[in-house]
């Protein structure tokens, strides 16, 4: 197979794939403990579709906006628990929100 067949071969399977969940985690660790999260998101049939699942193109959107809530409940959580300062949380947030803006962002064009 030359590469200009398997580079069509991949495009076409890549095409045909969908998603049907998508999991995140995410790990806190400080001096003081470790916050573990993990979420799952099914994906649910559209009526008008037949196929189970989304594109790979909106299963990346909806992997970075599953990954931008679970990014900010752990570090809600390491707050709750007094692993990081209120001060620590507010600085993470913001952080965490600038990065996902900007990749959903780039991603959307």
């Amino acid at each position: 197979m030359s590469m200009e067949d398997f580079k069509a071969r991949l495009s076409e399977v890549k095409e045909k794939m969908k998603v049907t969940q998508i999991t995140a985690s995410r790990v806190i660790k400080t001096r003081q403990g470790d916050v573990f999260l993990s979420m799952s998101s099914n994906i649910p049939n559209k009526e008008e579709d037949q196929e189970q699942g989304i594109s790979l193109k909106d299963a990346r959107l909806a992997s970075h906006i599953l990954g931008l809530e679970l990014s900010i409940l752990a570090h809600e959580q390491a707050c709750a628990n007094g692993l990081i300062s209120g001060n620590e949380l507010e600085v993470a947030t913001k952080a965490i929100k600038g990065n996902y803006t900007k990749l959903l962002v780039d991603k959307s064009k």
